[in-house]
């Protein structure tokens, strides 16, 4: 301090500062702003503010929306879903087709084909196994003529409906590139399929198959076909031997 008449007037050193090191620098001082950057400052300060402000209530906002969505009441999945029973008996009527199988397949023939070349010779395979928990099995057709080469592959899943008492079959022709849908009952030892189909000549037809003479190593099958939506009908115009390999099928 420095005294001045009768009055001691605090001086500062401004050689250094001995905070910083700065020289001429005053420790913790207040910038000294004139009046017109005291305002910029103050406008500035306001702005920065206010978007915190808003975006605090942007996230409070959200916070509450999914509050909300979460306490809805929402129906438990056992409400949305019927209780699962165990297949029904009846869900075995095709249990016979499991395992594997060799197959002899004759389509009928007439006119000039079959007297030039006579009722052409198929064999094949088909495998089955059981699916959809009991519910359904899939099972697998290959034909090949009698020098190897491939003439069908067939893929089908057969589903027991409950509610309709019936079996629901959908399948793939792959060489074909055709998919088919049909339905199937049980009745008198029998299963008989109602479909549809396209023949060699790429004629439509309407088809019932007969899987009779069922038995632990053997079957056989009769495809009649009518091609008139079921006003005459052309039987056994496919009929299949099937003789057992073994009880299961790899896939």
């Amino acid at each position: 301090m420095q005294a001045t008449g009768d009055h001691w007037t605090p001086r500062i050193d401004h050689s250094a500062n001995p905070v910083s090191g700065v020289a001429g620098e005053v420790p913790f001082a207040v910038p000294q702003l004139r009046f017109g950057e005291m305002r910029m400052l103050r406008r500035e300060t306001g702005a920065i503010l206010r978007s915190r402000f808003a975006a605090s209530t942007t996230v409070k906002t959200l916070a509450l929306l999914l509050c909300a969505v979460l306490i809805l009441p929402m129906p438990t999945l056992a409400q949305q879903v019927d209780a699962v029973t165990p297949a029904p008996a009846a869900a075995r009527q095709f249990d016979f087709l499991i395992g594997q199988w060799d197959v002899e397949v004759t389509p009928k023939v007439g006119g000039l084909a079959a007297m030039i070349h006579g009722t052409p010779r198929l064999v094949g395979t088909w495998k089955a196994w059981r699916a959809l928990d009991g519910l359904g099995v899939q099972d697998e057709l290959r034909i090949v003529d009698s020098a190897g080469n491939p003439r069908n592959l067939t893929h089908t899943l057969r589903l027991y409906s409950v509610a309709q008492s019936q079996w629901t079959l959908t399948g793939v022709e792959a060489y074909r590139g055709r998919s088919f849908d049909a339905t199937a009952v049980w009745a008198q030892d029998a299963m008989t399929v109602a479909g549809t189909g396209v023949d060699g000549e790429g004629k439509a037809y309407q088809s019932r198959t007969r899987f009779f003479g069922i038995g632990t190593d053997h079957f056989n099958v009769q495809q009649d076909r009518s091609y008139d939506n079921g006003a005459s009908w052309d039987e056994a115009a496919l009929t299949m031997e099937a003789r057992r390999v073994s009880t299961t099928a790899s896939r």
